[in-house]
């Protein structure tokens, strides 16, 4: 799209753009972008009870390494690429056979069960022997409150595969099933059959700890369902199926059991709530009844890139561009993006970030003399802090035609299936200097009317300020004191 500065990934915090090099004039505004951004990034939210903004579906993929209630397992909206598959199960497991308290029922049992739980950030374990929850970010809860649409469905998808030995992926070669049709074939070691095997799947929120702490302990699923600290959102059965191994050629070892489970229960997701996702299985019996028979019920949990529990969620907003904030500073217009998901900043697709700007008749204007910070928090217990971009552009040294503009910041979230765009508004005088601006607020509403104008405000002083004038000396505040610690953060990555 023309108007459109070309973008790269940064997987630093506050990389420069690779246009140009910070002047003089860049490297003392750079203190007071960076306390706007503080600023900005501490806002207090506003509470809202509805969402009017855009339904996407969201995809979670669960990243399976264990079994059963003691070994929650990670999901995120990261597609598990390179996983291996677990392929494992319970040899002599049973459920539903003995009453209590010999037995348990197989809607009770903790074994015959997969949890998934949102995390805030990338999973990078490859495999099973890798795992370790210290290598995940576990903080508990969500970026913001989040609004699910109650008109939509929410599914999963969950594989299996009858014995429990399980054939190396490397001997499988299934193909790719999320690229080709299902079903791809696949052999276990040994001939097995479950019958009339059917899976379920429960769509949970609920308070897992102390908000955006613990993030390398195992969040407590079993207490937490013991407390009644899970509520149900939502929940349904696959159909029933015969699953066989070794069968001829272009049949299935592994299959694959689709979900629906009806619409969400509830709106409002509190930001303090976790999701978690339970998958249960057994045979259903002649009699409807639900069991799992030792020794003759040997199933295999399938995962990784080509087997992945999938839940997908309709979600309003579940990707915002929340500000685009032009702003006027010793001669240059600085442009603030603030954008973030539900989930966390890892899910805010980089690369996806545009800066476009068009004057009043809709032309295009593609800035030369710019430079982009970024700051993208991967740290343990940064995640739910906003994605801050950042760009300052020199438009005297372009040479800018007085007028009226435009200036949109547009990205993504990571697997592309949420969009937005902010757009505010800033004028060049007919002297050539900063004039009025307008500040771009989209979705909910997060800032005060009294900071609009001191934003607005501090552009029409900023903008009279010569290139080389000294800054007058600021009292020292706490967010000063931030955005100090920001800009040493800065020049520590650049030396």
């Amino acid at each position: 799209m023309a108007g459109q500065l070309e973008q790269q990934a940064f997987h630093k915090p506050l990389q420069a753009f690779p246009r140009g090099n910070l002047g003089s004039s860049h490297v003392k505004l750079l203190p007071m972008v960076m306390v706007a951004l503080v600023a900005l990034a501490f806002m207090p939210h506003a509470a809202a009870e509805t969402s009017d903004e855009p339904t996407s579906e969201v995809t979670f993929y669960g990243h399976v390494f264990g079994i059963g209630r003691a070994s929650p397992m990670p999901m995120n909206t990261q597609f598990p690429k390179g996983e291996s598959d677990l392929s494992q199960g319970f040899v002599a497991h049973s459920c539903g056979v003995a009453p209590p308290p010999g037995g348990s029922s197989c809607e009770d049992d903790t074994q015959n069960e997969e949890w998934l739980y949102t995390t805030a950030g990338f999973v990078q374990v490859k495999n099973q022997a890798e795992f370790d929850y210290k290598k995940l970010h576990n903080e508990r809860g969500l970026t913001k409150d989040t609004f699910l649409d109650k008109g939509k469905d929410i599914t999963a998808t969950f594989y299996m595969s009858a014995d429990d030995h399980g054939w190396p992926l490397a001997a499988c070669a299934p193909g790719v099933p999320h690229d080709v049709p299902w079903p791809v074939p696949c052999w276990n070691w040994d001939p097995g059959v479950l019958t009339q095997w059917q899976v379920q799947a429960t769509v949970f929120t609920g308070v897992l700890g102390a908000y955006g702490g613990a993030a390398d302990t195992q969040p407590d699923i079993a207490g937490a369902l013991a407390g009644n600290k899970l509520i149900k959102l939502a929940e349904g059965v696959s159909s029933t199926q015969d699953v066989k191994s070794l069968e001829p050629a272009g049949n299935p070892t592994v299959w694959k059991f689709d979900i629906n489970l009806g619409k969400p229960l509830r709106e409002k997701i509190l930001k303090e709530e976790s999701y978690v996702v339970r998958f249960k299985w057994w045979s259903v019996k002649a009699d409807g009844t639900h069991k799992v028979l030792p020794e003759v019920d040997q199933w295999n949990v399938d995962s990784g890139e080509y087997y992945p529990p999938v839940v997908n969620i309709p979600v309003k907003g579940a990707f915002t561009v929340e500000y685009t904030i032009p702003q006027f500073v010793y001669e240059k217009l600085v442009v603030l993006g603030i954008m973030n998901t539900p989930w966390g900043s890892y899910d805010v697709d980089q690369d996806s970030i545009k800066l476009t700007i068009v004057d009043s008749n809709g032309a295009s204007v593609t800035p030369q003399h710019i430079n982009r910070l970024s700051d993208f928090s991967v740290a343990h217990g940064a995640h739910y802090k906003p994605v801050n971009v950042t760009y300052v552009w020199d438009f005297r040294a372009d040479k800018l035609p007085p007028g009226e503009y435009s200036v949109t910041v547009a990205a993504t979230n990571y697997q592309g299936s949420a969009a937005s765009e902010c757009t505010g508004k800033f004028a060049i005088t007919s002297g050539g200097h900063g004039g009025d601006i307008t500040v771009g607020q989209c979705g909910v509403r997060t800032i005060s009317d009294t900071q609009l104008d001191t934003v607005k405000q501090g552009s029409a002083n900023d903008a009279q300020q010569p290139p080389d004038a000294p800054a007058p000396a600021p009292q020292l505040t706490a967010l000063h004191v931030a955005g100090v610690a920001l800009l040493a953060a800065f020049w520590r990555w650049r030396k």
